[in-house]
Formats: structure tokens, C-alpha cells, sequence
């Protein structure tokens, strides 16, 4: 599998593992605290509602609060888009599912930085066996199920050092 096709099969075989059992995951409270912010986000924008951004949760001074804009917003587009009860949605998912799955797709690319990553650094058969690892190791499908922001962390973290 050395030749160009080994990224996308790396991307495919790690988002088919990942939807297959995206709804059989239990709900993680923290999904919940995510999808109502990324809407809050996402609604003060549309509206133009800048005074939102003077006591948005990232000011809260008295405890730690993982900003998480990007994550944020895409679940709740995909949210909107796919499963509330606006008028803007097609309602084809669940709403949880909805929230997970464009991160859940995203952080199917964390495999492939990894593969073009130690490719360069190391062998392709090195770079192959650390991304396959990496797609199978238990605790990481789980973190790639939910919508909270650890495994974006992972995706922007290798993306940083792999441009670097």
C-alpha cells in the first residue's frame, strides 16, 4: 500500500470505524454544554449580537474554559442544518449525532497527519503502522465519538507541528 491511495484508505477505514458506532455511544454531559455554546456562538453572529462576545463563557474568570470556537461552530451548524426543529433543517439525524458528526469526520484526518508526518520523518512502513495504531486504540475511537474538544486538540496539534 505504498503509493498515493494509502491516505484516503487511512481517512475511510478510520470514519467508517468511527459512524458506525457513532450512536451507540452514551451522551457525554459536556456534549450538551458544547452544542447549546456553539448555537449561542452561531445566533449572536447571525444576529449581530457583538455584545454577547463581553460575557461569552471564555470570560469566565473563575474557572478554566476550553474556548473551542471552530469545534463549536461546525457542531452547530451540522446541528441546525441537520436535526433541530428550525426551519432551516433538513431533520435527518438525531440531534446528538448531528452535533458529532462533522467532528467526527474531521478528526478522521488526524490518522493521515500522522501517516504523512512520520513519513517524512521516519519509513512509510513506521508512518503506517504509528496511523494504524493510532485509528485503533480504544479510548481514541471513544474521544472520536463525542463532541467535546479533545480529539480536535490532537488534529490541530499534529497539523501544527507537521507545517512546522
Amino acid at each position: 500500500m505504498k503509493n498515493k491511495a494509502t491516505p484516503y484508505f487511512l481517512f475511510i477505514f478510520t470514519l467508517i470505524s468511527r459512524i458506525f458506532t457513532l450512536s451507540a455511544t452514551p451522551i457525554y454531559p459536556d456534549e450538551i454544554t458544547w452544542t447549546v455554546r456553539g448555537k449561542e456562538f452561531l445566533y449572536a453572529l447571525i444576529h449581530l449580537n457583538f455584545g454577547y462576545f463581553n460575557s461569552a463563557w471564555w470570560t469566565n474568570t473563575r474557572e478554566v474554559q476550553a474556548i473551542g470556537i471552530p469545534m463549536s461552530l461546525i457542531g452547530s451548524l451540522s446541528h441546525i442544518f441537520l436535526a433541530s426543529p428550525s426551519k432551516y433543517s433538513l431533520k435527518w439525524l438525531p440531534d446528538i449525532i448531528a452535533s458529532r458528526l462533522p467532528v467526527t469526520i474531521l478528526v478522521s484526518l488526524v490518522p493521515v497527519l500522522i501517516y504523512l508526518f512520520g513519513r517524512k520523518l521516519f519509513s512509510h512502513r513506521v508512518a503506517l503502522l504509528a496511523a494504524i495504531l493510532y485509528m485503533t486504540i480504544p479510548w481514541v475511537i471513544s474521544l472520536d465519538h463525542w463532541f467535546i474538544h479533545d480529539s480536535t486538540l490532537t488534529l490541530f496539534s499534529i497539523a501544527t507541528i507537521y507545517t512546522f
